[in-house]
C-alpha cells in the first residue's frame, strides 16, 4: 500500500489451490510463519489506512474471483488483526468474516528457586524422575551440557541426525532432510550465539548425545524451539529428564518463564 511516493504497508499474500477429492478451493493466504503470523508490515500510525486499503482489495479479489481469505495462527494480541476486523465488519452481505480459536501458546512461569518448582510436581512424577535417572545412569556417565560455541556446527549436526532418526522411524521424512533447513538452523544459532540469545543444550551418556534442546533466551524468557531424542533411549524418558534439567538450569540463571512457542 502506498501513500504518495511512500510505501506505508506490505501484506504478503499467496494463492493456493486446495483439493479434497473432486472439490477444489482457491485460497488467498498470507506467507506467514507456522506458529506466528504477523499478517502485515506497517507502522502504528498507518495501520488503519493499510487495513482499509486491504479491505478494498479483498472486496475486489474475493468477490470477482471467488477466492477465500485464510489467515492462519494470528496471535490474539495482533494490533493489525483488530484493525482488520473493524474494517471487515463493513463488508457487503455477500462476503462473510469468520474467526475461531485455533490453538494455544502455553508458557510455564518459573519460581525463584529450583526446590519450589520440584516440590510443585506430584509425588509420583518426582519418584518417576528419580527412577528414570537412576536407570539411565546404569548405562554410563550422564551429563547435561550447554553449548558455549565450541564445536557448534558439529553438535548441531548430531542434533539433526537424532531428530531425523526419530521421525524416519515412524515413516516421516523429517524437516532436516532438507539441507537448506539445516543450514538455516546453523546460521541462526551462530548469529544468536554472538548476541547471547542461543541456549542449545544436550543430555549425553558417555559423551554421546541422547537428547537435544534448541532454545533461545530473550527478555528473561527461555523459548523452546526444536527438540531431538535418541529413540534407543526412549524407555528412559530422556526428553523429560533433559527438560527438567533444562528448567533447573534456567531457574538458577534467573529465567522467569519458559515459552513452549507452539501447540496446546
Amino acid at each position: 500500500m502506498e501513500k504518495g511516493p511512500d510505501v506505508i504497508g506490505i501484506v504478503p499474500l499467496m494463492r493456493t489451490d486446495y483439493r479434497i477429492g473432486p472439490f477444489k478451493q482457491c485460497v488467498l493466504e498470507t506467507i506467514g510463519a507456522v506458529n506466528y503470523n504477523c499478517i502485515a508490515l506497517t507502522s502504528d500510525e498507518n495501520r488503519q489506512d493499510v487495513a482499509a486499503a486491504f479491505k478494498t482489495y479483498l472486496e475486489q479479489e474475493l468477490g470477482k474471483r471467488g477466492l477465500v481469505l485464510r489467515l492462519p495462527l494470528v496471535p490474539d494480541d495482533s494490533a493489525f488483526l483488530e484493525s482488520l476486523k473493524n474494517v471487515l465488519s463493513q463488508l457487503p452481505w455477500s462476503l462473510v468474516f469468520h474467526e475461531k480459536l485455533a490453538t494455544l501458546a502455553p508458557y510455564l512461569p518459573l519460581p525463584d528457586s529450583w526446590e519450589d518448582y520440584y516440590q510443585s510436581l506430584t509425588r509420583n512424577r518426582r519418584w518417576l524422575h528419580r527412577r528414570k535417572l537412576r536407570a539411565l545412569r546404569e548405562n554410563g556417565s550422564v551429563k547435561y551440557i550447554t553449548c558455549d560455541g565450541g564445536n557448534l556446527e558439529y553438535l548441531l549436526n548430531m542434533f539433526f541426525e537424532l531428530h531425523q532418526a526419530r521421525w524416519q522411524s515412524v515413516g516421516v521424512r523429517g524437516v532436516f532432510s532438507d539441507p537448506k533447513v539445516k543450514q538455516f538452523y546453523v546460521d541462526i544459532a551462530s548469529l544468536f550465539l554472538k548476541k547471547g540469545w542461543l541456549h542449545f543444550s544436550y543430555l549425553a551418556v558417555d559423551c554421546e548425545m541422547v537428547s537435544g534442546e534448541y532454545c533461545f533466551i530473550y527478555g528473561n524468557k527461555l523459548y523452546g524451539s526444536t527438540t531431538a531424542r535418541d529413540i534407543n533411549y526412549q524407555k528412559y524418558s530422556v526428553g523429560t529428564l533433559h527438560f527438567i534439567t533444562l528448567l533447573r538450569d534456567a531457574i538458577e540463571a534467573g529465567i522467569r518463564e519458559f515459552d513452549f512457542m507452539k501447540g496446546d
